[in-house]
């Protein structure tokens, strides 16, 4: 329900991200930048959805592909959202995912898109890997699962982002 008609979406690695992709309704007219190879599999049957692919370096364990010249596709590129997954989520040491190699991509399509939406699990929360790539703040909503915990609850309100929990 978040993706509109005419948006210009940016859609992270991920599993999560994955099934977002999978649920887009047929009829949305929209623009979907993508960086990764089940996001574009989950896409491309779509027949209103015109798909934007960074290519680069495949990286087996995520289905991303990487390189610089992807970097500077999205640096052109303006979304009027962005779904982001991570792999980790705490309170002082921000969000974060496991590879090095996400983190400038990541950042890229944050600092591209007017609204940022966090996608994860209850159970990222409070846990930390090992590439820090945002602080929580820099998120306008969050999508999570009836399994968070009420403190994460009062901290994201208290932060004035938005928490949709289905």
């Amino acid at each position: 329900d978040l993706i509109q008609a005419d948006d210009i979406v940016i859609i992270d690695t991920g599993t999560t991200t994955e099934k977002l992709a999978q649920n887009i309704r047929d009829d949305i007219k929209l623009t979907a930048l993508s960086y990764n190879i089940n996001i574009l599999m989950a896409l491309k049957e779509k027949p209103n959805i015109k798909l934007i692919f960074s290519g680069g370096y495949f990286h087996t364990n995520t289905q991303m592909f990487e390189s610089s010249e992807g970097i500077s596709l999205i640096e052109k590129t303006r979304a009027t959202k962005v779904f982001v997954s991570a792999a980790g989520i705490h309170e002082q040491l921000g969000v974060t995912c496991s590879n090095n190699y996400e983190v400038s991509t990541k950042r890229t399509i944050i600092a591209s898109s007017v609204e940022k939406i966090l996608l994860a699990d209850s159970q990222k929360f409070g846990t930390v890997k090992s590439s820090y790539f945002a602080d929580l703040a820099d998120f306008n909503t969050i999508i999570t699962d009836n399994g968070i915990s009420e403190k994460w609850i009062e901290l994201i309100h208290s932060l004035e982002i938005r928490l949709i929990i289905i």
